[in-house]
């Protein structure tokens, strides 16, 4: 038995044409007379860099330390690092006394996440994934967009990842250095003024 996926793949592989290409991509490129040569397969023109052999590999002891970890366990510390930074974020003070920072959403321990606006005694801040340039460069070496990825769990159990087509802001840095870089945003604001 043929599945109708199957059978239109061809077809609806000739409508996505990508705008760029990166990594293995293409077959072949030349800078210098703007010429490109993409790859045939439909599966080939859309995996980007190299493929993370070593990481499919490590998928299977992966999933057994996090099941051994078990999900509530994880769901649980998730949870206090995010109220740690929450609190670290509202204690923030500019020499003036103004927040640094506006926290949005709920202080439920259900809440994973911290959505903020920066704020510098003078105005606003607030960074969207389209103004990245924007970020000031104490923070911007941390700050990066990213396609997220869910674990998928059934009955506690992980079996498998589910890729989100949404994007997000992550940062890569340690508490303290986020909060010393958002004290250091705001007293550099306060001179320019």
């Amino acid at each position: 038995m043929t599945s109708f996926y199957s059978l239109n793949i061809a077809d609806a592989a000739k409508l996505l044409k990508r705008t760029y290409f990166s990594g293995g991509t293409v077959a072949a490129s030349i800078a210098d007379i703007n010429y490109v040569k993409r790859r045939e397969g439909i599966e080939e023109l859309f995996e980007d860099g190299t493929i993370p052999f070593l990481s499919i590999a490590s998928l299977c002891h992966g999933f057994k330390v996090l099941n051994s970890l078990t999900i509530p366990a994880i769901s649980r510390h998730t949870s206090s690092l995010a109220t740690y930074l929450r609190d670290i974020l509202v204690a923030l003070r500019h020499p003036n006394g103004t927040s640094v920072c506006t926290i949005y959403g709920s202080r439920s321990s259900k809440v994973f996440g911290v959505t903020l606006t920066l704020i510098w005694s003078g105005g606003l801040f607030h960074a969207t994934i389209d103004q990245q340039s924007m970020i000031p460069e104490g923070l911007s070496a941390m700050v990066q967009t990213r396609i997220g990825e869910q674990l998928e769990v059934i009955d506690q159990e992980i079996t498998g990842l589910k890729k989100e087509l949404s994007k997000m802001l992550v940062i890569e840095a340690s508490l303290s250095e986020i909060a010393k870089n958002f004290e250091l945003m705001g007293l550099e604001s306060e001179k320019q003024q």
